[in-house]
């Protein structure tokens, strides 16, 4: 017998080539039937991932508007960490788009939601597809086929997703947004934030101005930066906290800026509007320099996560545009209550400094913090870009630093003055070109960064080792770290590390996998997502155990004591 075949096929990276070929496959006819021994496990396992019919699951379908809700019955003992949902008929939903997964709190339903095909004019009664059930490390668990007639009607109750885990995620954003003030990544903005209140202590009017200033700036970028990744994400951009880090342009234009606010205080320029105070009068208070502070803190606080935070994150991608801002707005009230909290107990305002010259002098040592947070942005952008991005970016900043000087010193002559005005300009533009034009044309460094000091043998990230080593009886640790992340920092040094932690690994054969998220990275991205975050640090332990592959998330904050309890857990 001749089995014959067309195939037609498009190969697309930027430029696409459209192939076709006429295959044909001659068989033998034998008397009787004979299985090859060879893909017997093979056959059964593409047997078991055959969608199923004779399940007798109930799935109903609501139309939302912009959205469909399946809520059904999950096959019996069944526990997916997600389901995906695919219709046979083309344009019905946004495939880009997340399907977000609820189960019910009698963990006996599930409730995904699908967003709707906006182009489409096609009036549905019927929804028919296949829904796949993945497990954590994203193995199709089971299959079977959906037919749910779609009614109007509102999101039913009794899912993850209902008012109590709303109120509780906004809690736990309020707490986030508190406790990530205690992150490195804004000790200086808030240090810069401490003069203002100095300054304005003994002068309770000009500071509650001051707090509210600093609050709208929290809040309004929160929203904004909650705005512009929901559309992102919207658009099939599968992106997370701290996205705009992994653009090199990004760091390298915050490098400048911060470099220049350093200048600013240590009173090479002055600025103003901003952080500047004025020797005439230091108690001046100007508006812009309290919503200006709250935008900065927030767009150098995006590197951290804090406990609490990142589940709450997690929670917020997968909730209506509503759902998310609202949570957005909570973590930048929390980033700005312990400000707010001055204003609410004047008592603590008496224990303030008064104001005077020294100041100034505290104004020029806070320009250090500033050098400091350019040196581990610089780090970030060795990371990102090599070495020689760098240097580029350091003889940026000596250009304008440069220009600035010349600026200042201006000239004795009109003519003289002139010139020295317009050689000032060029040379800071060209401070902020040259670096730019550097990493355009500089290859990004793919994989992971070297870890020749590292005691743990890590390796890159391969979501089919996640799926693979435990199934054959093999501990693995997960660290999803990203360089421009300083919590992660800080955890690997201090605790990771450790000699007590590196004896305990190499003690039970735990296999170190890293998944750098420097730059970005879909398939990490979307691993993240498989266990509901969408930022780092994440570190997650996956083993055998006699009840199957068991896993468990660690706190975003690491101790030696909390990851040698969690390895001294696992049972297998």
């Amino acid at each position: 017998i001749t089995l014959q075949a067309r195939v037609d096929w498009l190969a697309c990276e930027v430029p696409c080539i459209p192939g076709r070929a006429d295959l044909s496959l001659d068989l033998p006819v034998r008397e009787q039937s004979q299985q090859n021994p060879g893909q017997k496990e093979n056959f059964e396992r593409a047997r078991a991932q055959w969608p199923v019919n004779d399940l007798n699951l109930k799935v109903t379908g609501i139309d939302e508007g912009n959205n469909i809700r399946l809520v059904g019955q999950l096959p019996q003992a069944l526990r997916p960490a997600r389901v995906e949902f695919f219709p046979f008929e083309q344009d019905i939903i946004e495939h880009s788009a997340p399907q977000v997964f609820r189960i019910s709190q009698d963990k006996k339903s599930f409730s995904l939601v699908l967003q709707k095909n906006g182009r489409s004019a096609k009036q549905l009664k019927q929804l028919k597809g296949v829904a796949v059930a993945y497990g954590a490390m994203n193995h199709v668990l089971k299959a079977w086929d959906v037919e749910a007639a779609l009614t109007l009607g509102k999101s039913p109750t009794g899912f993850n997703s209902g008012s109590g885990s709303l109120w509780l995620m906004l809690g736990f954003a309020f707490l986030g947004g508190m406790i990530l003030n205690l992150m490195p990544c804004v000790f200086p903005i808030l240090s810069i934030k401490v003069l203002t209140f100095i300054r304005h202590a003994h002068d309770r009017r000009a500071l509650i101005k001051s707090v509210s200033g600093y609050t709208l700036g929290v809040v309004t970028t929160f929203a904004l930066l909650a705005f512009f990744l929901i559309v992102l994400r919207g658009g099939g951009n599968n992106i997370g906290w701290g996205f705009q880090f992994q653009s090199p342009y990004f760091v390298s234009g915050i490098s400048v800026f911060l470099f220049l606010i350093a200048l600013n205080f240590f009173g090479l320029w002055e600025w103003r509007l901003s952080f500047s105070v004025s020797r005439a009068n230091p108690n001046v208070f100007h508006w812009s320099e309290a919503f200006f502070s709250g935008i900065l803190a927030v767009i150098v606080a995006t590197p951290c996560t804090a406990p609490f935070m990142g589940t709450a994150l997690g929670f917020a991608f997968t909730q209506p545009t509503v759902v998310s801002l609202l949570i957005f707005i909570f973590l930048g009230l929390g980033l700005a209550f312990p400000f707010a909290g001055l204003c609410l107990f004047p008592g603590l305002l008496n224990k303030l400094p008064k104001p005077g010259p020294w100041m100034e002098y505290f104004k020029k040592f806070l320009g250090f913090p500033l050098l400091a947070t350019v040196i581990w942005l610089l780090w970030v952008l060795a990371g990102q870009k090599g070495v020689y991005a760098v240097i580029a970016q350091l003889f940026g900043c000596l250009l304008i630093a440069l220009g600035l000087w010349i600026h200042r010193l201006g000239g004795a002559g009109r003519v003289k003055a002139k010139f020295l005005e317009w050689l000032a300009w060029l040379m800071i533009v060209a401070g902020i070109v040259l670096p730019l034009n550097y990493l355009r044309t500089a290859s990004s460094i793919q994989g992971i960064i070297s870890e020749q000091k590292s005691k743990i043998q890590w390796l890159n990230f391969d979501q089919e080792l996640l799926s693979r080593l435990p199934q054959e009886g093999k501990i693995v640790f997960v660290d999803y770290t990203a360089r421009w992340c300083l919590t992660c920092q800080v955890n690997k040094r201090l605790v990771l590390e450790h000699p007590d932690v590196v004896r305990k690994f190499k003690e039970m054969g735990i296999v170190a996998i890293k998944a750098d998220w420097t730059n970005h990275d879909d398939e990490i991205t979307q691993s993240l997502a498989e266990f509901g975050k969408n930022s780092v640090p994440l570190y997650v332990l996956i083993y055998p155990s006699r009840e199957g592959v068991k896993t468990q998330l660690l706190p975003e904050i690491l101790t030696v004591k909390i990851v040698l309890q969690s390895l001294g857990k696992i049972n297998r």
